[in-house]
């Protein structure tokens, strides 16, 4: 029986993962062809950093943004896309760029899961520039809509499948769950014009060349 798990559990994260990249890929297409893509992303909201601390758009105002959408229990499309958000960090701080003018944001797509501290545990692992963004279900529901973002929790099996919920993350019974989600870099100018939407699998110099255009 636990075999049996342990394969469906593997299937689904490949299927998460395909998922992600397929979605991310035509949904920058979408946005690369639209001359009104900046217009469609409300930038506005109120969360709560990875230190407790409260953090709104407005916060941010005048700096350059770049943000992923994911969650620390990701098997692997958000550790590899943390991972290169580091690297990138990384290789501009040690270019000598400055990057006061810039944040670089880690929005949750798990509030039932991604509290404050652990999201820090989660981020200790990368550059400390990385801002982990979680909240109330409500409130990032507002956020992944306004960034097009697709969120559904997938069972890993735990119990019946009718049972899911897309309206909220909090209503599975157990924790053994994955989240499917769309994966992608939105980078914003300081005026919080939309500069590109990167897909899962870009290249670290294809971000890295984004990113210094915002810079």
């Amino acid at each position: 029986m636990q075999s049996v798990k342990s394969n469906f559990n593997k299937l689904l994260y490949l299927a998460i993962i395909i998922t992600a990249i397929i979605a991310g890929w035509g949904l920058s297409q979408i946005f690369s062809n639209s001359s009104v893509s900046s217009n469609q992303i409300n930038m506005t909201f109120e969360l709560t950093d990875h230190n407790g601390q409260s953090l709104t758009s407005g916060d941010l105002k005048n700096k350059s943004k770049v943000i992923f959408f994911g969650f620390t229990n990701c098997p692997d499309v958000c550790p590899i896309s943390t991972d290169l958000m580091s690297a990138s960090i990384n290789n501009i701080s040690n270019a000598n760029f400055n990057l006061d003018s810039i944040e670089f944001l880690f929005i949750t797509t798990d509030p039932k899961r991604d509290n404050p501290e652990r999201m820090k545990n989660y981020l200790s692992d990368y550059n400390s520039k990385i801002i982990g963004l979680t909240g109330e279900h409500v409130n990032l529901k507002k956020v992944w809509k306004n960034f097009f973002v697709h969120v559904l929790p997938a069972s890993g099996g735990a119990h019946d499948h009718s049972k899911k919920n897309t309206e909220e993350v909090s209503g599975y019974e157990t924790d053994d769950y994955m989240v499917e989600h769309t994966a992608f870099y939105y980078l914003f100018n300081g005026d919080d014009e939309l500069s590109a939407i990167l897909p899962f699998g870009t290249s670290e110099e294809i971000l890295l060349t984004e990113i210094k255009r915002i810079l």
